[in-house]
């Protein structure tokens, strides 16, 4: 491809860089969130759990990848479950919307901490518009030709 065909600049690496990061920092926030209120909501006491077991995904993964090669059959597997995970974490916050959060309550196991609820209500609205996003980007780059984009013979523009 000759260089003035070539584009120089294009923005898609730096949208896929930055949903990486913010999803990076949900899921460090989400663990210790999870971990510090896992306690704190007696009615529906899974969501503090998912929120920590969310938080630590990312972790499991990368170790995986590390210590051993993972194969594609692994890779598929790992993300079923993250895939069911999510699911099952949208399932439990959505279903349970209208909590009491405690603040004029006589029963101590009908509420939730307004924190925990509120933050995992975030994360999850959060991960369905960052999903969007990335849907939308990759989507884009493929109908603008954009990753068949060369800087070097060797790296494709979109994943530099």
């Amino acid at each position: 491809m000759p260089e003035s065909d070539r584009p120089q600049h294009t923005c898609i690496p730096r949208i896929i860089r930055c949903v990486s990061v913010i999803f990076f920092i949900m899921f460090i926030v989400q663990a210790i969130v999870g971990c510090v209120y896992i306690y704190d909501c007696p009615r529906a006491p899974s969501i503090p759990l998912f929120m920590a077991i969310c938080g630590f995904i990312p972790v499991f993964w990368g170790l995986s990848h590390c210590k051993s090669r993972c194969s594609i059959l692994c890779n598929c597997l790992f993300l079923i479950f993250c895939f069911a995970w999510f699911i099952f974490g949208s399932f439990l916050i959505y279903s349970n919307y209208e909590l009491d959060y405690g603040m004029n309550t006589t029963d101590t196991n009908r509420y939730c901490n307004k924190t925990l609820y509120l933050f995992g209500f975030c994360c999850i609205t959060l991960t369905y518009i960052l999903i969007g996003v990335l849907v939308f980007t990759f989507f884009f780059a493929r109908c603008t030709n954009q990753m068949e984009v060369y800087d070097d013979e060797a790296r494709p523009l979109l994943w530099r």
